[in-house]
């Protein structure tokens, strides 16, 4: 099962399997978006928890993603390091990240994406 967190500004999208309904409707702050078809939790402090209790459900991986204007972890430590550390990070990802864990490919995807919007900014 694949499970995907779309983090906004505001709040975040969970998108899960039928079958993991109820761990959804379990994670606090939930709420139903009937247009989107997906649930909203608070983008800051329980996307984590988030991630954890879909893993912990069943799902073989949760993807997450950022839209247009949210920043992570990832986008405020690229700014603030300045091009010329990211030149150096963005060089570094694959000693850093191996690829044989799933978990670590996607960090290093989230890094990859945050130091080429920090290179736009900077």
């Amino acid at each position: 099962m694949i499970g995907r967190i779309v983090v906004g500004p505001t709040d975040a999208a969970v998108y899960a399997p039928l079958a993991l309904r109820d761990t959804v409707r379990a994670l606090p702050w939930r709420r139903w978006d009937r247009a989107q078809r997906c649930w909203r939790i608070p983008a800051r402090g329980l996307v984590d928890d988030a991630v954890h209790d879909l893993r912990a459900a069943g799902c073989d991986r949760v993807y997450r993603g950022w839209e247009p204007g949210a920043t992570s972890w990832a986008d405020e430590f690229c700014l603030a390091v300045g091009p010329t550390q990211l030149d150096a990070i963005r060089r570094g990802l694959p000693g850093i990240f191996g690829d044989d864990d799933p978990m670590a490919a996607d960090l290093a995807d989230v890094m990859r994406r945050a130091i080429s919007r920090a290179m736009q900014r900077l």
